[in-house]
């Protein structure tokens, strides 16, 4: 039980330190939709069409979220 509740904060922590800069109200809103992806993927464990729903956006929404995620270096991310 100890090693999952470990893993679980360990995964809330990195969540927590995707924090890039937005220079636009624009990106402000990419970097809050990436990290809400991040949240539903590694904290909830949903799927990519599970996060999808939850987003209220469609499939390709969300896998241009991942895009996003990646070009700013994050690995590991979907």
């Amino acid at each position: 039980m100890d090693f999952y509740r470990e893993l679980l904060k360990d995964r809330q922590d990195l969540v927590n330190a995707y924090d890039p800069v937005a220079t636009t109200p624009r990106e402000a809103k990419y970097i809050a939709q990436e990290k809400q992806f991040l949240q539903y993927r590694y904290i909830y464990g949903y799927t990519v069409t599970q996060c999808a729903e939850k987003m209220g956006v469609d499939r390709s929404t969300v896998y241009r979220i991942i895009t996003r995620i990646k070009s700013r270096g994050v690995k590991n991310h979907a």
